[in-house]
């Protein structure tokens, strides 16, 4: 893990609360390249919500495109479960 993906950053959700996020992982898709977050602190009895915003010149930038947002996470989550649960190497 880079040492990048130990920040936190901090967003202001629509009712004017601070919420720390943590990077989990960058996805580069079709040119653009996407930061997935996860809140620093997570209740384990709700379900956890999943940032993803588009890096543009340094600064990020929400992914308002439903459709956009879906294919990163597939992508993320793709490229977790190969990370974690991939092919065995004694195979």
């Amino acid at each position: 893990m880079s040492e990048e993906m130990n920040e936190y950053y901090v967003m202001v959700d629509e009712d004017g609360n601070e919420i720390e996020f943590q990077p989990v992982c960058t996805v580069q898709d079709e040119g653009s390249e996407y930061v997935v977050l996860i809140p620093r602190e997570l209740d384990l009895e709700e379900e956890a919500g999943v940032v993803i915003m588009r890096i543009e010149d340094d600064v990020l930038v929400p992914v308002e495109d439903d459709e956009e947002a879906e294919r990163i996470y597939e992508i993320a989550m793709a490229e977790a479960e190969e990370q974690f649960f991939g092919e065995d190497d004694d195979e």
